[in-house]
């Protein structure tokens, strides 16, 4: 009864022969966008940890929008109101809330100019004024 199974089975694989390389053409692409997908999701789920765990853990940098690349806050547009900071603050656990101001600056010595990130330092909850044009 099997051995007559099989033998159906092989001559309608004959007769229909477009029909079943299509169908196996179809199922190798499925298992293969399947296991593309899975490997895809430990890749990134791998880069994310990856990220965080190079955090500190017990600093968070909390940034607004920003529009490009450098140092966190250096190309936002809008900076982060008092009532951020007052939101912040309220969180369990948040010990201290120091803000920070971080822009590109051209600084000029003699007649050499050049443009380099400026940050201030929080310095006894009191912050140093960066002066820039």
């Amino acid at each position: 009864m099997i051995l007559e199974f099989a033998l159906m089975a092989l001559k309608n694989l004959k007769k229909r022969g477009v029909r079943s390389l299509l169908t196996m053409i179809g199922i190798f692409i499925g298992i293969a966008a399947v296991v593309s997908l899975i490997s895809l999701g430990n890749g990134l789920q791998n880069a994310i940890t990856g990220q965080f765990s190079s955090l500190d853990p017990d600093k968070l940098i909390v940034t607004n929008a920003e529009t490009g690349f450098g140092p966190p806050g250096s190309t936002a547009i809008e900076k982060l109101t008092s009532h951020d900071t007052n939101v912040i603050k309220k969180v369990n656990g948040i010990d201290a809330v120091i803000e920070r101001l971080i822009r590109v600056v051209k600084v000029k010595y003699n007649s050499i100019s050049n443009y380099q990130y400026i940050a201030n330092i929080p310095e006894d909850d009191k912050q140093i004024e960066v002066i820039y044009d």
